[in-house]
């Protein structure tokens, strides 16, 4: 049943799937604590070393292709988490998605959203 609703779900990412009743109540109590879970996680603040620690060994694991790469990221903004990569060069598509996965994964965001800025050297 849960593989059903996230199949008709899959826009809304890896969100939480909470099962209650308003006619019994059963499981409301557990909306509260994801609730704040939830808020917490879009005011999050991470330090910049940090944030520059997670992609070095991101992109250790993985380089960009074509010489491309992130030369300092930092997070610029919250409310939603925002993060600013400078780069050398443009990065591809999916090579952004895996870095905002890496950061998603180690700063446990879970569903919140994240917004990821590229800004190339000299602009």
């Amino acid at each position: 049943m849960d593989l059903d609703i996230a199949r008709k779900l899959y826009f809304i990412g890896d969100s939480p799937i909470l099962r209650m009743s308003a006619l019994t109540g059963k499981g409301v109590h557990r909306l509260q604590p994801m609730l704040v879970d939830s808020i917490n996680d879009y005011h999050k603040r991470v330090p910049t070393r940090d944030v520059n620690r997670v992609i070095a060994e991101a992109q250790q694991k993985q380089p960009a292709g074509s010489g491309a790469r992130v030369l300092y990221a930092l997070q610029g903004a919250n409310d939603p988490p925002t993060f600013t990569l400078f780069v050398n060069r443009e990065l591809p598509q999916p090579y952004l998605r895996y870095l905002e996965r890496c950061i998603r994964e180690h700063f446990e965001f879970g569903s919140t959203p994240i917004k990821m800025r590229v800004r190339k050297r000299g602009d």
